[in-house]
């Protein structure tokens, strides 16, 4: 095989990394979540079949790929959730616990993370509207210069990780919300929010949705990130397209004053959706 050959099983390794992580998004137990492990892990398993190759690569280019195989089996294997979810009368619930664990060369994953939002919806009333709590707590690394990895790491990182437009990852990341929803026309769905953010590690930074370090740990003790408001807008055009508006305003904490430049800010971000 070329090396071409070679970096498409890296890249392949990673889709399928990324596609359990999905899947496990809409499991509910251990016992599924382990089933989905072995489908991709097990002699038959997808990851299990792609390594197959690697007899066939040069000696020079199979550790690229053996490096490749750890990455995706250590996330297969160390995100383990449980999620509870329901509904009794006009109220209800959503609440899912998430662990972490593995090696990432000679350190230890010990990462975790809790989200938990419990929501009214009025009966017989027009437009429906649903009012919420919601409480996500990650972990962050307590200890800088300790090898164990502490921080939460999104497997499935996106735009507005934490709510509807504040663009940070989830990690080190303690979040409230409160919000109402309701109907603006049968295919179109309007959600007020008010958010406030802060560390849950003293030790540890503020991420993007793509992992990278927005804002160092080590400058300030400071727990508060800042507030928000937003309003967010979502219309189902049809069944493959969906157009989501959110407009806000936040304002700035102490560890974001206490570390580098800081302003409060407004923000508008649109995001068009197809489904195929």
């Amino acid at each position: 095989m070329s090396s071409a050959e070679t970096s498409k099983i890296v890249a392949e390794l990673d889709r399928l990394a990324g596609e359990f992580a999905g899947e496990i998004g809409a499991l509910a137990t251990e016992q599924e979540i382990r089933a989905a492990q072995a489908r991709y892990l097990g002699k038959k398993g997808k990851v299990s079949e792609l390594m197959k190759a690697l007899g066939r690569l040069p000696p020079e280019e199979r550790p690229v790929v053996g490096e490749a195989a750890n990455r995706a089996k250590a996330s297969i294997e160390g995100a383990v959730g449980a999620r509870l979810s329901g509904r009794v009368d006009a109220w209800d619930h959503d609440h899912e616990v998430t662990l972490q664990w593995g090696r990432f060369g000679a350190a230890s994953i010990q990462a975790w993370a809790i989200a938990s939002e419990t929501g009214y919806t009025w009966p017989d009333v027009k437009r429906r509207p649903r009012a919420s709590l919601r409480v996500s707590v990650a972990s962050g690394d307590r200890d800088p210069t300790d090898p164990r990895m502490q921080t939460f790491h999104s497997l499935l990182p996106r735009g507005g990780a934490v709510d509807e437009g504040f663009n940070v990852s989830a990690a080190n990341i303690s979040h409230l919300r409160a919000a109402l929803t309701a109907d603006l026309a049968p295919a179109t769905l309007a959600t007020i929010a008010a958010n406030t953010t802060w560390r849950t590690s003293r030790a540890d930074g503020v991420y993007s949705p793509g992992g990278g370090l927005i804002r160092n740990g080590t400058g300030s003790a400071a727990r508060h990130v800042g507030d928000s408001i937003n309003l967010y807008l979502v219309w189902s055009i049809d069944r493959h397209a969906t157009l989501d508006l959110g407009v806000g305003y936040f304002w700035s904490g102490r560890f974001v004053a206490e570390t580098g430049p800081n302003r409060d800010m407004s923000y508008f971000t649109p995001t068009f959706y197809y489904r195929f």
